[in-house]
């Protein structure tokens, strides 16, 4: 039997119905339809019919048309946000992990992908009269706003967030489910030391943990990957203090026996095991030396107190900075001059600073700027006096400049002040000491990379002062300063560390904070990338 029905075809100019026939082509008794039947669009062909098969067309054609309408629908509008990744509970001034996500959705609930509305957070709920801090308010991608590290300085239960655009947008708020805020009252940690991209620690009982960058094996944990978590240091150490070179990819502990050992990039000898290859593992520094103080410095030297109180030096000594003639060397040699010394500092930028038992200050190495202290912008091989006849407790030298406390806790520093490193109020270099401004004495003082942080005396609060672009001053904002300003929180502190641009503090508890840059995870939150301008909670190492 032949075919028969209406067949409709959608174009790009309306609908085209044809109808075929019950019985097939016209014949005498079955005439051709010609008439009856509207044009739509220009385009459907004319034919005639019944009534009946008329009302059935004009079905199918509606059918059509609507389904047309349809697939012509505009995008989608935003009209709400919504919190699709929950805030966690988590600990004072630590970050919210995951991080919070808010997607922009239009009136169905659909996610605008196309969206780019800047959203802000704000707190609702705020039982502990909390402090919300981290980058508050930023762009939708792909509709959604992420905010990676969020966080609040008081203890309490039931928080909340609220997620807001702006007015004009229309966009109705949302706000987020309940969450808690844990105190941070102890921690595993005795000492940390900042540097480049990368961190270490002793944790209590003696074993040492690092994370961060770990490219040349700078990590000790016999890899070579990345972490934003403390990781164990292989070899089963007891340490009593470590130190970071992470600029030039290495590491050193001093176990409690006083034996050193080093690990990472060896390109000049920096690990002191008598050879220059690279070492994931610690290895034992040469010579059977026994010191009671042990320094890595960015400018690719490592340098240490023997018993007795000889300095010796090994690594990279482009600029003088092991206190010898060496080009360099991968075993430690003696600093000349036959000094005896209680501290060492080896610094970032070709430079080594040392005390007396007296308390006298002498450096030597890189003094382009001054930082050696003597009154001179005169390099050398050779420890020299700094200059004032001052006596210090304890000595920390940075990039290219140095400070030192004296006994009462008066801080002084000198060299390079292009950001206000010295602390002093000008920006003003000086190649002799000068008193650090604001009034303050301190108990610790640690130089960075054009920045320098201390701690009270009287309560353990840690002030900064110098470049802070990155947020290494730990005072909520990117703001140089030129004299203390106060490290964001009121944590008190046992001991700080400055490195390159980052700065770790731990409590008299134990637990570790860190600010600044995050690039290779150097900040211990789990987090790896963004910056934090204020201190983030260290995870506990396990």
């Amino acid at each position: 039997m032949p075919s028969h029905g209406w067949n409709v075809k959608l174009g790009n100019s309306g609908a085209h119905i044809m109808y075929h026939s019950l019985i097939g082509p016209p014949t005498p008794g079955n005439p051709t339809i010609s008439s009856h039947i509207p044009t739509v669009n220009n385009s459907v062909r004319t034919i005639a019919a019944p009534s009946r098969r008329l009302a059935v067309l004009v079905s199918v054609l509606a059918i059509a048309l609507v389904s047309c309408k349809k697939d012509v629908a505009g995008p989608a509008v935003a009209a709400k946000l919504a919190f699709t990744v929950q805030p966690a509970n988590t600990l004072t001034d630590s970050s919210i992990v995951p991080a919070i996500a808010v997607t922009v959705q239009d009136a169905s609930g659909n996610p605008v992908t196309t969206s780019s509305l800047l959203v802000t957070l704000s707190l609702g709920t705020n039982p502990g009269g909390s402090v919300l801090s981290g980058a508050l308010t930023v762009a939708a991608v792909g509709g959604v706003a992420t905010f990676p590290y969020i966080s609040l300085n008081l203890p309490a239960n039931g928080y909340s967030l609220v997620a807001t655009a702006a007015a004009t947008t229309g966009v109705t708020s949302a706000t987020s489910t309940t969450f808690n805020i844990t105190p941070e009252t102890s921690g595993s940690f005795t000492s940390v030391a900042a540097s480049g991209n990368s961190t270490c620690g002793i944790a209590t009982g003696g074993l040492a943990y690092c994370w961060g960058n770990n490219s040349l094996g700078q990590l000790g944990n016999g890899a070579t990957t990345n972490t934003s978590i403390p990781i164990k240091v292989i070899g089963g150490l007891t340490f009593g203090s470590i130190s970071v070179g992470s600029l030039n990819g290495f590491a050193c502990g001093l176990t409690t026996a006083g034996a050193a050992y080093c690990w990472g990039y060896n390109d000049y000898g920096q690990l002191g095991s008598g050879n220059f290859a690279n070492s994931t593992s610690p290895v034992a520094v040469v010579g059977n030396l026994t010191f009671t103080a042990l320094s890595v410095g960015d400018g690719g030297q490592a340098c240490g107190i023997v018993t007795g109180g000889a300095a010796y030096c090994w690594g990279f000594n482009g600029n003088g900075q092991l206190g010898s003639a060496s080009a360099f060397t991968s075993t430690p040699v003696p600093v000349s001059g036959g000094l005896s010394f209680t501290s060492i500092s080896a610094g970032q930028n070709g430079q080594t600073c040392a005390l007396t038992a007296a308390g006298a200050a002498y450096c030597w190495g890189n003094n382009a700027f001054g930082a050696l202290g003597n009154g001179t912008t005169v390099s050398t091989n050779t420890p020299v006096a700094v200059s004032g006849g001052l006596t210090f407790k304890s000595i920390s030298a940075g990039y290219s400049s140095a400070c030192a406390l004296t006994a009462s806790g008066t801080a002084y520093c000198w060299g390079q002040n292009t950001y206000g490193e010295l602390g002093n109020g000008t920006t003003v270099n000086s190649s002799v000491p000068a008193a650090v401004g604001g009034s303050l004495t301190f108990s610790a003082i640690s130089v960075g990379d054009e920045f320098a942080c201390g701690l009270v005396k009287s309560s353990g609060a840690a002030y900064c002062w110098g470049y802070n672009g990155v947020g290494q001053l730990g005072i909520g904002t990117a703001a140089r300063s030129t004299t203390p300003a106060a490290l964001f929180g009121g944590v008190a502190f046992a001991s700080v560390s400055a490195g390159y641009a980052s700065a770790c503090a731990v409590t008299p508890g134990g637990a570790a904070y860190c600010w600044g840059d995050n690039t290779s995870g150097q900040l211990g939150n789990q987090a790896i990338g963004g910056n934090a301008a204020t201190p983030v909670l260290v995870v506990t190492p396990h």
